[in-house]
């Protein structure tokens, strides 16, 4: 059933004709080493159906033998894998698509595993603190960040709230404080807190100017002697 045949039609069939041709090479040195009397557990391998669609199968072989111990023949236990070797490569492109994503982002991303250490920052969260890749891998967060209201939102995190974008200030390599945006959500595992994801947008500039703006207005304000 598996590869479209009947009984009839498979018994004394060359094995040949289930292996893609661009296969043969492959499966006759698969069947030379369980001929020779290895034994091959669950190796990935290509067979053809009836129809000419190609399957991914897992099988397992062992050699025959007779009642004097020499080898007769084989025999394998053929699984189909093709839906699950579908799903998987589906998973690597949307993995490989979503780590694109990240590492072309316009804003900061930067993990931390559940005791609050550092496991990933994107190239433009490295571009705003200043560090090259693979220098904050494995620090604490403290060492750009001792910001206690940033604690207290992290916290509020783990224990299962939902804060929304919290502003909190971070520390360049060379010493200069960044004031950014952070969105924050929890990564969990199955129902297991397992860190937080944090994705920064730097509003270091637009704080200055927000600043420069609210001076100029409380200036023109006490001009006209409206205090507040």
């Amino acid at each position: 059933r598996t590869y479209g045949y009947k009984k009839e039609e498979m018994i004394g069939r060359d094995f040949a004709s289930i292996i893609p041709e661009e296969k043969r090479g492959e499966a006759n040195s698969f069947l030379k080493r369980v001929l020779a009397g290895e034994r091959l557990h669950y190796t990935e391998i290509q067979r053809l159906t009836k129809d000419g669609r190609i399957l991914d199968v897992a099988v397992t072989a062992s050699p025959l033998r007779n009642k004097d111990g020499h080898i007769m023949g084989l025999a394998t236990t053929d699984r189909d894998i093709t839906e699950r070797k579908r799903a998987e490569d589906e998973i690597g492109r949307l993995k490989e698509f979503n780590e694109e994503i990240v590492q072309r982002m316009e804003e900061g991303i930067m993990t931390l595993d559940a005791e609050g250490w550092i496991t990933f920052l994107n190239p433009k969260a490295l571009s705003m603190l200043g560090y090259a890749k693979g220098e904050l891998k494995g620090e604490p967060l403290e060492i750009i960040c001792k910001d206690r209201e940033c604690q207290r939102y992290l916290q509020m995190v783990r224990t299962g709230g939902q804060p929304d974008k919290f502003e909190c200030t971070l520390t360049t390599k060379d010493g200069r404080e960044l004031t950014v945006l952070n969105s924050c959500a929890p990564l969990i595992k199955g129902d297991k807190f397992t860190g937080h994801l944090m994705t920064l947008t730097d509003i270091t500039e637009w704080k200055f100017v927000e600043e420069a703006f609210i001076e100029k207005n409380l200036k023109y304000d006490i001009t006209k002697g409206n205090l507040y």
